[in-house]
């Protein structure tokens, strides 16, 4: 109980972290857009020349990667039990290369730590090679940008779990954490589609968060659906 509780402190602690962090960061894009008169223009407004994401070849190699990653998260929770996720998470946050955050996957005896960094990359470059295609998606504002893509990544076909009414009831659940999942991701991506190669750091960061928060989150769900059986 105890490690429960104690893991989902961590976690709202992370969110507190990541949200002071974003916050900054969306206020800094919405000083630069009330400069450039863009402020105040939503998705209806701005034209991003029929940009249609979710059939984006990068897009959707994004979305396979994520995808492994949110399985990864789940077999955490039985892999690794007796992992001091707070620590993790303090030195996680304090990284700031990818290589740092090798180092410290295996610190904690992570083995699966080298294939989290090698799909963060992999997704950071595809994010470089979007923000190249499309341009135009640099005239949204922060806020704008992330729903975007938010709602490009809901667009991509998934298959449901079918059953009785708990399995029914546990992948809503599953479904409610992936939304919970995009919406960080869609925060990372779009605090670094425009970054540069240098916030490739801080994008893995992001991207680390999120799964950790997701591995909580079906946790959650599996000690209901457990219980409801």
């Amino acid at each position: 109980m105890k490690k429960r509780v104690s893991f989902t402190i961590i976690i709202a602690c992370l969110c507190f972290i990541i949200s002071c962090d974003k916050k900054e960061t969306i206020k800094q894009s919405e000083s630069t857009a009330v400069a450039n008169g863009m402020l105040g223009k939503n998705l209806k407004t701005i034209s991003i020349h029929g940009a249609e994401l979710y059939t984006d070849v990068d897009f959707l190699a994004m979305y396979k990667n994520d995808t492994i990653l949110r399985r990864i998260s789940e077999e955490m929770i039985f892999k690794y039990p007796e992992v001091n996720k707070e620590s993790l998470l303090a030195q996680i946050n304090s990284c700031t290369s990818v290589n740092d955050m090798r180092d410290v996957y295996i610190r904690f005896g992570i083995t699966e730590g080298n294939q989290i960094v090698d799909l963060t990359v992999q997704n950071f470059g595809y994010l470089q090679s979007i923000a190249q295609k499309y341009p135009a998606l640099a005239n949204l504002n922060q806020t704008d940008l992330q729903h975007f893509w938010q709602q490009q990544w809901k667009k991509v076909p998934v298959l449901r779990l079918m059953g009785t009414t708990c399995a029914q009831q546990y992948a809503i659940s599953v479904r409610d954490c992936n939304d919970d999942y995009v919406v960080n991701v869609g925060i990372a991506a779009a605090g670094s589609l425009f970054a540069g190669p240098a916030a490739v750091a801080t994008f893995a960061v992001g991207l680390a968060g999120a799964i950790i928060t997701h591995n909580n989150c079906i946790e959650r769900a599996k000690r209901v659906y457990d219980s409801c059986k």
